[in-house]
């Protein structure tokens, strides 16, 4: 009895298994939309081919290697942990630290809405649209067991999500210090610096006051935000981008294969669409330096193919559509040009600059780089969510290029002390912008799952707040013929 009872740590968190991990994780989103949303035959086909896929995947792998038998960096790994709890702990989520507002007022929207109603959710006139990933798995505990039970469970959603992200961080970087997150924490562009400088340059400009406001809002129209940003404004997006972001990598730099990239592409769609958008570059770069190996596979002709369809229907029932243009008619204002200029250089500009030397022949390096430079020039969304939300997978990748070249231990990036300094110096600048935001969840710093009577619903935000991004058509043909009746 005992040696059925006795766990195998060893073999638990095997890079395959972590691998394994990070796919249910991605998957179960999809499989409550498929049984809470679809009719039951479409709801079988889609979670069957999903889960079947991910059979096809998990078959494939044979990297049995366990990291943390080296015990220094199974020591480095839990004191990640530690600082990822830490730092979650600031962030919101299951009402643990400031909730930066109007962004957690909208969440809160749609776990009341998602707690409150039937599923799929029906308004008077609408229905509930929006990319709800992060928030299902959340909405079904408390569908089982009560608002505050799913709420707090958010947070352990969350945390899941931050581990796993940062596992594939390390590995990709070659290095399991706990320093890597630490620094990932930090990471940002240089926010105060671009805020400053354009100040001087344009001194009838606003200067936004570092306090309680943001600023990363210094670029007006642009905006990379950080990572701690991120998390504590949409955790939604946080997550799944940087989880998908480093499986994707995963795939094209260690698996050397394409055989899972339109798959882990489609998956992106339902819980970070801007992502989906922006990660497009990467994932045909993927295919080129992986020379296509693999790629023809069910997973990525089949699967692929049908998530897509289902969840761009879904997307396509929205009643107001988000706002698209591409940026060319202040293209010769010396204003523009110069707040360009310089945003390219302070958010990732500086940093491309010191390390590109020595990535220059990869094509995933390059890829990303030429897409962080056309990004801005391309606005969707009320708010140019796309910039906002869609470069975290981009300042992710730049992320895992900047910690292979500070910790190479192949010896195969000799970088000089002066760069080593250079890096250091900016990264210490770029960190003003996320001590801002630790800084403002700290002294505002609250505990406590909301008061489900306080909260708004959706059709309050659109009444109130005309906001209207999260309604949907009842007559579309997702709700015709994919979905359940109201009734």
């Amino acid at each position: 009895m005992e040696k059925y009872l006795k766990i195998d740590f060893k073999n638990l968190f095997t890079d395959k298994k972590i691998e394994i991990y990070s796919l249910v994780y991605l998957i179960i989103p999809y499989l409550i939309f498929a049984f809470g949303w679809l009719k039951l035959p479409i709801a079988i086909i889609l979670s069957g081919l999903i889960i079947f896929s991910v059979y096809l995947y998990v078959k494939k792998l044979d990297n049995n290697q366990n990291y943390f038998e080296d015990k220094k960096a199974l020591k480095y790994f839990l004191i990640s942990i530690l600082i990822l709890i830490i730092w979650g702990l600031f962030s919101g989520m299951g009402g643990f630290g400031y909730q930066n507002n109007p962004d957690w007022e909208k969440n809160n929207a749609i776990f009341n809405d998602l707690f409150s109603y039937k599923w799929p959710i029906f308004y008077e006139n609408y229905s509930l649209i929006y990319y709800l990933g992060y928030y299902l798995p959340a909405g079904l505990v408390m569908k089982l067991f009560g608002w505050n039970a799913g709420y707090l469970f958010s947070f352990v959603w969350g945390i899941t999500g931050l581990i796993l992200s940062i596992y594939w961080l390390k590995r990709l970087s070659g290095n399991f210090s706990y320093l890597i997150v630490l620094l990932f924490v930090f990471f940002s562009g240089l926010d105060i610096f671009g805020l400053i400088a354009k100040f001087i340059a344009f001194p009838s400009s606003q200067m936004i006051i570092a306090g309680k406001l943001h600023i990363e809002w210094w670029a007006g129209f642009f905006q990379f935000s950080s990572n701690t940003t991120s998390l504590f404004w949409v955790p939604q997006y946080a997550m799944q981008g940087w989880l998908l972001t480093g499986l994707i990598l995963h795939n094209i730099q260690n698996h050397k294969s394409s055989r899972n990239l339109l798959f882990l592409w489609a998956l992106c769609l339902f819980g970070v669409p801007f992502i989906f958008l922006a990660i497009t570059s990467i994932i045909l770069a993927g295919i080129y330096k992986t020379k296509a190996k693999e790629l023809f596979t069910i997973q990525n002709f089949l699967a692929a193919p049908l998530i897509v369809l289902i969840i761009m229907l879904y997307f396509n029932s929205k009643a107001f559509k988000d706002p698209f243009s591409i940026v060319t008619g202040n293209i010769q204002n010396p204003y523009f040009i110069f707040v360009y200029v310089l945003f390219i250089l302070v958010e990732f500009g500086l940093y491309a600059i010191i390390i590109h030397k020595y990535f220059k022949n990869d094509i995933i390096w390059n890829v990303n780089l030429i897409s962080m430079i056309l990004m801005p020039l391309i606005k969707i969304g009320g708010g140019n969510e796309f910039n906002m939300r869609g470069s975290l997978c981009y300042l992710f990748i730049l992320f895992v290029f900047l910690m292979k070249a500070l910790f190479d231990e192949n010896q195969a990036i000799n970088m000089t002390k002066l760069q080593k300094n250079a890096l250091i110096i900016i990264f210490l600048i770029g960190a003003v912008t996320p001590l801002l935001e630790i800084t403002r969840s700290t002294v505002l710093y609250s505990v406590g799952v909301p008061v489900l009577s306080k909260q708004p619903n959706v059709m309050d935000l659109y009444y109130y707040g005309n906001n209207k991004q999260y309604l949907g058509k009842k007559d579309s043909f997702f709700f015709k013929y994919l979905a359940k009746s109201e009734n």
